[in-house]
């Protein structure tokens, strides 16, 4: 009346040979490209348990810039001026300083200078890495991942849009882009971000919403893998 144990069941087919397979690409790869793995599941013991994986971080596959001085030009709105009168020359420059002159911290002095004349000043913490601007609105971007926006009345005097929004990287480009699609049609702001993630976005401006994200990531990769082949 014993009953007799059941059979231990039959190895999958191929299953051995998958994993073998398995661990020879996983030692067919570079060396210096950091992996985070588990054990091999043929090298397992009985008491062994998994390690579970990293959780994955953004990595910077762009450099940072450093400059110690930005600046961009600004151009007054065609209806604030004659027809024939020429456009004040007006500049928005950022210069990245210590706050006494001796200690490590950085900071983003701002000023407009209208016709060569010292119309305006401000001051950000960080160190500033990009800079844009259009018509009635200046971006600045900073190394630790903020965004500040000014906008520009007369190409005399700015003023703060809202209080900085937070990027997941640096900041390493900025765009402004100012179009009117129809003659009465409102002025569309767009605005690019690219971080040293290689993440970009895209936002306007008038309505402080978000038109589309994407990476340069795929691009960069194809790139590289252009020029090994070459």
């Amino acid at each position: 009346n014993k009953k007799t144990p059941p059979a231990p069941p039959a190895p999958v087919e191929g299953a051995s040979e998958a994993l073998a397979a398995a661990d020879e690409i996983l030692q067919s790869l570079p060396a210096e490209t950091e992996h985070a793995t588990a054990p091999s599941p043929s090298k397992r013991t009985k008491n062994s348990t998994p390690t579970a994986l990293p959780s994955p971080t953004p990595a910077e596959v762009l450099p940072i810039p450093t400059h110690s001085l930005l600046s961009v030009d600004l151009l007054c709105p065609a209806e604030n001026r004659g027809i024939l009168e020429p456009p004040p020359r007006a500049v928005v420059e950022v210069s990245n300083c210590s706050p006494d002159g001796e200690s490590t911290s950085t900071i983003a002095r701002l000023s407009l200078r209208s016709s060569s004349a010292l119309a305006w000043t401000d001051a950000v913490t960080g160190s500033a890495t990009a800079l844009a601007a259009a018509e009635d609105v200046v971006v600045l971007g900073t190394a630790d991942g903020c965004l500040y926006l000014w906008g520009v009345r007369d190409a005399a005097t700015c003023f703060r849009l809202c209080p900085p929004l937070i990027m997941d990287a640096p900041v390493v480009a900025l765009q402004v882009v100012e179009r009117r699609p129809r003659p009465e049609a409102p002025l569309q702001v767009h605005m690019l971000v690219l971080c040293s993630s290689g993440k970009f976005t895209i936002y306007d401006l008038a309505t402080m919403r978000l038109l589309g994200e994407g990476s340069v990531l795929p691009a960069l990769q194809h790139m590289r893998l252009a020029s090994r082949a070459a």
